[in-house]
């Protein structure tokens, strides 16, 4: 078995994230967690016309919803305070990003003195409104330093409600952005993969483990091959709120030509092995689990695990050899 302080590139990338705080440097901002810009930037989404420009919202609803996603950051709700973020933010993001943006945030109001669950809404502020997009200010109570949301920020509306067009202080978790992506340069053991918004770990890989699969009640070798493992675990981290592992995600075992996908699966119906059928909350992990192959041993050397994203088509690749 590996090291498994290997996986601490995980670690590195999500500390990466928590550099931003409650805003830039812009803005007027002097106290301990600063201000940001409300400049409206390149990657701002259209506003939603809520079918053919036909529907116009509420400026009271504006308001309201702009105090809920404040008082969903102040409690901790970050599904919440994604789902309110513009469909161009959450796509253009993920969760792992903004939820990582949001820890930075409150740690570094925390460091700066200010008790966040004391802080609340006391009044807040619609400008060029027209319907379908407006700025919204909030002022708030419990700290002297400005937030973010106390300067305009844009506000779109789409076909569920009001979201928050602003999004540009939130760093994109493009640390592992095309790694593992060439076959011909597999990840390793230890190390982590980004498959559209879902995290590959490979932590072990035992080319004839027919052992721990019959004790964990995997199938035996049916043509006499040898039982080759791969232990993983995939963390949620993109936009849907849940997913359906085997929807998104096909792992295979190749070598050269040859492919070991399903007809190869020895994991059976015994615990302890990634099951297909397995639905990952946004923000969650599956446990660390067994994919099992019965493959030649003659193709140990050099074996690679393929996983195939439904969503782009795209693969990745670790190698088990």
């Amino acid at each position: 078995m590996v090291n498994s302080t290997r996986l601490r590139l995980v670690v590195a990338v999500a500390l990466a994230l928590l550099l931003t705080s409650c805003g830039g440097d812009d803005g007027g901002g002097d106290g301990p967690v600063g201000a940001a810009s409300g400049e409206n930037g390149p990657d701002a989404a259209a506003p939603g016309d809520g079918g053919g420009g036909a529907v116009t919202g509420d400026s009271s609803q504006l308001e309201a919803t702009a105090e809920e996603m404040f008082e969903a950051f102040v409690a901790g709700d970050d599904d919440a305070w994604f789902d309110t973020l513009s469909a161009a933010c959450r796509d253009r993001l993920g969760f792992g990003a903004v939820q990582s943006h949001l820890d930075g945030r409150r740690f570094r109001i925390e460091a700066g003195g200010i008790d966040l669950s004391a802080m609340s809404v006391s009044a807040s502020t619609v400008s060029s409104f027209d319907g379908t997009q407006g700025e919204v200010l909030l002022l708030l109570s419990g700290a002297d330093a400005p937030f973010v949301e106390e300067l305009a920020q844009t506000w779109v509306l789409e076909s569920d409600g009001w979201h928050l067009d602003e999004c540009d202080d939130i760093e994109p978790a493009d640390g592992l952005d095309g790694f593992g992506a060439d076959r011909s340069d597999p990840a390793d053991v230890g190390f982590v993969i980004d498959a559209d918004g879902l995290l590959v770990a490979l932590r072990d890989v035992n080319l004839d483990n027919a052992d721990i699969v019959a004790e964990l009640g995997g199938a035996g070798p049916v043509n006499g091959g040898a039982l080759a493992t791969a232990q993983v675990t995939v963390d949620h981290v993109g936009a849907e709120p849940s997913i359906v592992l085997g929807e998104r995600l096909t792992f295979s075992f190749v070598a050269g030509d040859t492919v070991y996908g399903e007809e190869s699966d020895c994991a059976g119906s015994g615990d302890g092995f990634l099951d297909p059928a397995l639905e990952i909350e946004r923000g969650g992990s599956s446990p660390f689990a067994y994919l099992c192959r019965e493959i030649d041993p003659a193709d140990g050397p050099g074996l690679l695990l393929r996983i195939e994203s439904s969503v782009s088509g795209d693969d990745w690749w670790f190698t088990l050899g």
